[in-house]
């Protein structure tokens, strides 16, 4: 899966500082997977612009689960 594609970095990298690692790989793997998915059927832009709406809306998620 190397060539797949990914999410943008950056959106990447701040995931990565919002999350425990112990839950990273696996939030990692579906975001990208359902990312994939979205490139396949609606293109590159309109898939990252839909990985950047999911990380804006993580925090809140995770408050909430927190919680």
């Amino acid at each position: 899966m190397s060539d797949a594609p990914r999410g943008p970095r950056w959106a990447r990298w701040l995931l990565r500082r919002m999350m425990r690692s112990d839950s990273l790989q696996a939030v990692f793997d579906e975001l990208e997977e359902l990312h994939e998915h979205r490139v396949a059927a609606e293109g590159r832009r309109a898939a990252d612009r839909w990985y950047v709406r999911q990380l804006r809306q993580y925090p809140f998620r995770l408050a909430a689960v927190r919680l």
